[in-house]
């Protein structure tokens, strides 16, 4: 488990419960001025969560204001960048940096620099929870001492591009550190500040400043995520995923050889986990094996039968019973396993950051029109967060075709005639 510590004021007298939040913020961030309306009724929940010389705290805490003056900044400074995440059962939370004024709402993010003035405050009525992300700005490669003023105390969206990238991320880590051993936190951190770097250089469109070894990195999550999001389209090849990147199938090539997979075979992985899952799911027992295949983005039946046998060594028709649970052939399990659920199974030099995004976590509710999914901040009384993505442009769905069928106890699949278009649905055994 990563290195964690907790925070909770329900374990304190209420007379001690506003000034050990005070403390335990000036140590997670910076000393600042903190008043709330509900001082003397006060109640928070911090969780904070060691990334190396990085950190990330989800939080929940009722109404309150925080402002950092000149006057603290002169007498102590981290030289941090903080970023804060707003999630859903959070008020709104209004930032004022240095005159400019932002509203920010769940999903959306800012930044703030404690070399910095700033005031931020929650709704009056409702709590304010989040992930806030501590970083020393010395780890970020901006050009020039004011590269961050453009992007300090802004709203930014953490529904698409970087910022989707950035919110699964952090959503991710904090919602399950027990996946994570306390030696993986270099790795976390590198991710983390190659997103947040990526992110500010997109808004600042200075990512021709960053070192080429982060904008790859970048390059190579966007990838990822852009594969987790149209798996589902028939034609997602590594063609198409260089062509809407803007970059030859030749470079996609080295980028993912330097990764130890190669990107048709994420595509097949994704697809084959998609349609295990939907195959051993109860609710799915009567929808036709060829449609579960189709709808995952295979093309013929003969070619996901094949795929599926290899990879969990079972037909497809054999997979419908609850609670089967069939392990792909050469996963490498609980050592050295992907550390996000929905990457394959690591080549064993492949261990990098560029692994770490990409792919799904479960359990979060896509808003309407949206494909990924992930879950929010465990234990902290918020709503899932949703994923972010598109379907290409004529949509992320394979059409079905009628003229499929599958033996109920073979994967062999055959066609029947094209008068004969009733399929008759898997049964339970």
């Amino acid at each position: 488990m990563l290195t964690a510590s907790e925070f909770r004021t329900d374990a304190l007298s209420r007379s001690d419960r506003f000034d050990s939040w005070r403390e335990r913020f000036e140590h997670t961030m910076a000393p600042s001025e903190i008043t709330s309306p509900r001082a003397e009724d006060f109640w928070a929940r911090q969780r904070l969560l060691h990334l190396e010389d990085a950190w990330l705290w989800p939080v929940s805490v009722c109404a309150s204001r925080y402002r950092r003056t000149p006057r603290m900044i002169r007498q102590s400074d981290p030289e941090l960048l903080h970023m804060s995440l707003v999630l859903p059962g959070s008020g709104t939370v209004h930032v004022d940096r240095g005159g400019h004024r932002s509203v920010n709402d769940p999903y959306d993010l800012y930044f703030l620099d404690t070399s910095r003035p700033y005031d931020v405050r929650s709704h009056a009525e409702r709590p304010l929870v989040g992930v806030g992300v501590e970083i020393p700005k010395s780890r970020l490669h901006l050009p020039g001492t004011g590269a961050l003023d453009g992007v300090l105390g802004r709203r930014l969206s953490g529904r698409r591009g970087y910022g989707a990238l950035l919110t699964r991320f952090i959503s991710h880590v904090s919602d399950e550190p027990d996946a994570y051993r306390p030696s993986d936190a270099p790795r976390l951190s590198g991710v983390l500040v190659d997103l947040v770097a990526g992110l500010i250089s997109h808004e600042l469109d200075a990512e021709a400043a960053l070192p080429p070894e982060t904008r790859t990195r970048n390059l190579v999550l966007t990838i990822r995520s852009f594969i987790l999001h149209h798996f589902r389209d028939p034609r997602l090849t590594p063609q198409t995923v260089a062509a809407a990147h803007h970059i030859s199938s030749r470079h996609l090539h080295r980028l993912f050889q330097q990764e130890g997979v190669t990107v048709a075979a994420l595509i097949r992985h994704r697809r084959l986990e998609q349609a295990h899952r939907d195959l051993a799911d109860p609710a799915l027992l009567d929808t036709p094996v060829q449609t579960i295949a189709a709808r995952c983005g295979f093309t013929t039946p003969a070619h996901f039968s094949r795929a599926f046998r290899a990879a969990y060594g079972v037909s497809p028709a054999s997979t419908g019973r609850p609670g089967s649970a069939q392990t792909p052939v050469g996963s490498v399990g609980d050592v050295g396993a992907p550390l996000l659920r929905g990457d394959v199974a690591p080549h064993p030099s492949a261990h990098r950051r560029g692994q770490l995004l990409g792919c799904e976590v479960e359990g979060l509710t896509p808003v309407a029109g949206d494909g990924a999914q992930g879950r929010a901040v465990e234990g902290e009384g918020v709503d899932p967060l949703p994923g972010e993505g598109q379907g290409l442009p004529s949509g992320n769905r394979a059409p079905v075709s009628q003229s499929w069928t599958a033996s109920s106890s073979t994967a062999t699949a055959r066609k029947r005639p094209s008068s004969e278009n009733a399929i008759a649905p898997r049964r339970a055994p």
